[in-house]
């Protein structure tokens, strides 16, 4: 089959989360299986400024601004997978990605049309065109308009249904769309234009990260609104979770940690604690762990039952590591921590790749007490880096860690399941006693060896193409 990928951002070119991880592997993924794919994502200034890529072509697009140029560069990823880049200069020259531009709604249109119009100037004829997110969502909506698509599969996913791009009705015009899709079964959205029902609305199949957040996704609680129409199309809405890159994330060959070890060389991975600890001028106390958490400082992450157990860690005399930023308030409050307990926590209020490679590899525990979380790739990483990871059971979390059993003869993490300050105590008290059983490094090789390969995802996706392609 022909493939092709549609999203705005694809790593390694621009990332700015999950999103560009994931059609940055799975596309490969499915290449390797015997697959051609074509990618599509903006050229935005960042990536105009550090890649060198092949001029393709330009061509002429109307739009309700006028005629604009869409520049076309390209990037031949390997013999069966090409990545083109949909490029204007007033649209994606930008210091930011996305940033709170008053045009998003129009950047993002002209880029689903201007994938349509060149799949059509090339003749690319795929049978299916995968979306991703609220950016791409307009295509399938736009190609149900062009009997060139009548025979293509559209599928649409969710990574993350809180971001669903809204934009205020009089926008309508702006993105070439006629007012008679502004009705509550079709666009309409209390109100406003929501581009993320086009995708669900006009798309063959569609589908979000996790079986259990697919589930979530129908509830008033995790719905954002749209629960109702998701709940409509349940027959052809699935839960798919993500995989995990093990040529990126492979302690046996990466190049960012201060010791390569494996599931057989847990020793060495003593040194990769010894060292970040001496790096963060942390205390090593002997029969005390390391937890780490390597986060965004938002809301959906639990940060306010993560400032508690780093509380409940540092007075028990363990010790703690934080990488991340976000909201002021919440690098507010672990700035306080870390002048608390000084020997004991430190915090670093960024993102950095080498450094969360690090912690990864020096971790003993993972701490991810998310309110909600689509899939989740930390719990998958520190699986790999024997970081053996406490989650509470929600989305992609309750489907990829299974609680260890009472005798620690089972399981792959610490599992909670209210969100209260009572539970992740527990959890916390839990990882204490595992630390100190002679079971410890036995289950830190039973989790190195979980397989959550992006070849078992992309299989189940084109299972998924095959499907809907013949119907």
């Amino acid at each position: 089959m022909k493939i092709i990928h549609i999203a705005s951002e694809i790593n390694p070119f621009a990332k700015t989360g999950g999103l560009a991880d994931v059609v940055g592997s799975l596309p490969a993924s499915i290449s390797r299986l015997g697959h051609k794919v074509v990618m599509f994502m903006p050229l935005y200034k960042q990536v105009s400024e550090k890649y060198s890529l092949e001029f393709h072509s330009d061509f002429p697009l109307h739009t309700s601004q006028g005629i604009k140029t869409v520049l076309i560069k390209k990037k031949v990823i390997d013999k069966d997978t090409t990545l083109y880049f949909i490029g204007e200069h007033s649209y994606f020259f930008r210091d930011v990605i996305y940033g709170d531009y008053v045009d998003n709604a129009e950047r993002f249109s002209f880029f689903c049309r201007a994938v349509l119009a060149f799949i059509k100037k090339e003749d690319l004829s795929p049978q299916v065109i995968h979306c991703h997110d609220w950016q791409s969502a307009l295509v399938p909506l736009y190609a149900r308009q062009d009997r060139y698509f009548e025979k293509t599969c559209f599928g649409y996913t969710i990574h993350n249904l809180a971001y669903q791009g809204v934009f205020p009705y009089e926008k309508i015009h702006q993105i070439s769309l006629d007012p008679s899709f502004f009705t509550p079964d079709k666009l309409e959205f209390y109100g406003k234009i929501n581009f993320m029902k086009a995708g669900v609305i006009y798309s063959d199949f569609i589908n979000t990260v996790s079986p259990t957040y697919r589930d979530e996704t129908l509830t008033s609680k995790f719905g954002w609104g749209l629960e109702g129409l998701l709940d409509t199309r349940s027959k052809d809405y699935y839960g798919i979770v993500n995989g995990l890159d093990y040529t990126e994330w492979d302690p046996a060959n990466d190049p960012d940690i201060f010791v390569k070890y494996d599931s057989l060389s847990l020793r060495k991975k003593e040194e990769n604690r010894k060292k970040i600890m001496k790096k963060s001028n942390l205390l090593v106390r002997p029969g005390k762990a390391l937890f780490v958490a390597i986060t965004r400082l938002a809301d959906q992450k639990g940060m306010d039952l993560l400032v508690h157990a780093v509380h409940k860690i540092a007075a028990s005399g363990h010790s703690f590591i934080l990488l991340g930023s976000g909201e002021k308030r919440y690098e507010d409050m672990f700035l306080h921590l870390e002048k608390t307990y000084k020997d004991k926590v430190r915090c670093y209020m960024k993102y950095d790749f080498a450094m969360a490679h690090k912690l990864y590899a020096a971790g003993d525990f993972f701490l991810m007490p998310s309110k909600f979380e689509p899939c989740g790739l930390s719990q998958l990483i520190s699986f790999r880096y024997g970081n053996i990871p406490i989650v509470r059971k929600t989305g992609g979390l309750a489907d990829t860690v299974e609680n260890i059993s009472e005798n620690l003869s089972s399981g792959d993490g610490i599992v909670f399941e209210d969100y209260n300050t009572k539970s992740i105590d527990k959890a916390i008290e839990k990882a204490f006693e595992v630390y100190k059983s002679d079971s410890f490094d036995a289950i830190r090789k039973r989790i190195m060896l979980n397989d959550f390969s992006w070849e078992r995802t992309a299989k189940k996706y084109i299972s998924l193409y095959e499907r809907y392609s013949n119907a």
